[in-house]
């Protein structure tokens, strides 16, 4: 029998379509905390279990022609009818090939609300998000062990998008790093600051510019599409979140007192752009 399981991050609601109780089970565990009823404007993805690898493609791939996206990697393939809001999805049956599947395809579908996935951790704080981006090894675990998991969005992936004209937001994803799961809340609020973050002995802290801040977003972000439209898409995005957002490079360290962070993201919230 065909199960229908809905998950919703951020703005976007996606409709899993399922015959497979392996598939089932992931959806409902993996992404519990993100189970929404089906949205009429959603999109639909009809996946199916398999057994063994399709190729030897190690990293994702994403291929666009003939109003069709193909997301491919050795355990998992998916075509996208690109007006139709219909996916077809062929999986290995574990949850990081789902996983990683559903990241790439996010990431795509966050361009069409001028957003895109950060590498990053988030902390909500008032009626605020703040981002702390950085590849790995920058302390984005660490920032949330000092702050806690309880306001956390995430210690990894961080979902950042345009809201209400020209404001945007940052939402919890499911997709977490060395800290594997947050305390189960979910935020959605907007974006306050972006602070790209570094190990240093002391807390510090210093105002980037517009196209600093850019160059920080492009090289934080998921992104694995080729397609000029695609990645003039990301150009665009990522300088307008600069724009409208401020900016900063962070250092700390693990001795900094959570009050010290704290009393510092108080401060850049009344401050002005």
């Amino acid at each position: 029998m065909e199960q229908s399981i809905s998950v919703g991050i951020g703005p976007f609601v996606i409709s899993f379509k399922t015959k497979s109780e392996t598939l089932s089970f992931i959806l409902r565990n993996r992404y519990k905390e993100y189970l929404k009823r089906p949205a009429k404007s959603g999109e639909t993805v009809k996946a199916f279990l398999v057994a063994k690898p399709f190729n030897s493609i190690q990293s994702p791939r994403v291929l666009r022609g003939n109003n069709e996206t193909v997301i491919t990697r050795n355990d998992f393939i998916s075509r996208s009818k690109s007006r139709q809001g219909k996916t077809d999805l062929a999986v290995t049956g574990n949850r990081y090939s789902l996983d990683s599947w559903l990241r790439v395809f996010l990431s795509l579908r966050a361009l069409k609300r001028n957003g895109l996935l950060l590498h990053s951790a988030g902390w909500a704080m008032g009626k605020n998000t703040f981002i702390f981006a950085g590849e790995s090894g920058r302390g984005k675990s660490s920032i949330i062990r000092i702050l806690g998991k309880k306001n956390a969005l995430s210690d990894e992936l961080v979902l950042l998008y345009k809201k209400r004209g020209k404001e945007y937001f940052g939402c919890s994803t499911p997709f977490w790093g060395e800290l594997s799961k947050g305390s189960g809340r979910l935020f959605d609020r907007k974006l306050k600051a972006i602070f790209f973050i570094r190990h240093s002995k002391n807390l510090e802290l210093s105002k980037l510019s517009e196209s600093e801040a850019a160059r920080g977003i492009l090289k934080t972000s998921l992104f694995f599409s080729k397609h000029p439209a695609d990645n003039s898409k990301l150009l665009e995005t990522a300088a307008k979140i600069a724009r409208h957002t401020p900016a900063y490079e962070l250092g700390f360290s693990l001795n900094t007192p959570r009050s010290d962070i704290t009393r510092l993201l108080d401060e850049v919230s009344r401050w002005k752009k």
